[in-house]
């Protein structure tokens, strides 16, 4: 419950930081980074294209789950968020995971996340986005 969220996120880090280069968005808008082995390191509040470093809280054989910890080299698209209750701190709402990146950025972040998961399908349709909803059209 929120006592257990409260401790989880009050832990020391397991494992100490490195650089990490993100490259993109997973469907919980988290930063999808490589380490050197060729591990998968999934980073709540990163964005692509930034430099971080991150606090890893989860390690399994095959990724790792972290929090941003320092942005060494900031995303040119990241903004700031317009909702107080957004962010990674006890407290938050958990909700608009993407308030912290262009809204132009966040379409074609949708837009892309739905293409790959349509990519299995023999045709993709038409999307049509509006606003910075997570809402799409199919026509």
């Amino acid at each position: 419950t929120e006592e257990k969220k409260t401790r989880a996120w009050a832990l020391p880090p397991e494992y100490p930081p490195d650089f990490l280069n993100v490259e993109s968005l997973d469907m919980e808008a988290q930063g999808i980074a490589h380490r050197a082995d060729g591990k998968v390191v999934f980073i709540e509040g990163a964005l692509p294209f930034e430099r971080v470093t991150a606090n890893v809280f989860r390690k399994k054989t095959s990724f790792e789950k972290a929090m941003l910890s320092t942005i060494e080299r900031e995303s040119a698209q990241r903004v700031k968020p317009g909702c107080p209750h957004f962010g990674m701190h006890v407290g938050a709402c958990g909700g608009c995971k993407m308030q912290h990146l262009h809204v132009g950025a966040q379409v074609d972040a949708l837009h892309a996340l739905c293409s790959r998961v349509f990519s299995a399908h023999s045709s993709m349709p038409t999307l049509v986005f509006w606003h910075a909803s997570s809402h799409a059209l199919v026509p």
